[in-house]
């Protein structure tokens, strides 16, 4: 069985997660951050550019700003990225 980089997988599932919610809703890098619980537009672009990644709290944070679930946003995110 192959070995899982979970932490790859986290930043490839964040990049995914913004690219949805800037292409379906519209949101600024920005906007995103700020609804993520205060990040900066660069650390944003970072996260859609695959150099870091959400934390749980960030997920949280959406979450509760957009009233859908965290797995919601990584289901949808998977299936149109």
């Amino acid at each position: 069985m192959a070995k899982i980089d979970y932490s790859k997988e986290a930043i490839k599932l964040s990049s995914k997660i913004v690219k949805y919610l800037n292409s379906e809703f519209g949101y600024s890098l920005k906007e995103i951050g700020e609804l993520a619980g205060g990040l900066s537009e660069s650390y944003m672009s970072r996260i859609k550019n695959g150099k870091r990644s959400f934390r749980l709290a960030h997920l949280i944070a959406l979450e509760c700003n957009f009233d859908e679930s965290i797995s919601s946003f990584i289901k949808d995110a998977r299936e149109l990225y």
